[in-house]
């Protein structure tokens, strides 16, 4: 980012705290954290997944030979 671009992300920023409770502030600060450990979490599965289906098809060629 250019630094004028980071400026007006960083007005943007303050702008979008500024009021809020400290309330408000904890519950935008853990939907972030369970919004980016739903994705990680997901991505998880989905390797976790793949890497499963692939044994199972490793497994039934070498008994296929």
């Amino acid at each position: 980012y250019s630094p004028h671009a980071r400026a007006i992300r960083d007005v943007e920023l303050r702008s979008f705290f500024y009021g809020m409770s400290p309330w408000q502030v904890l519950k935008a600060l853990l939907i972030l954290v369970c919004s980016v450990a739903l994705d990680d979490l997901s991505m998880l599965a989905v390797h976790i997944f793949h890497s499963i289906f692939q044994a199972k098809i490793d497994s039934s060629e070498t008994w296929n030979v």
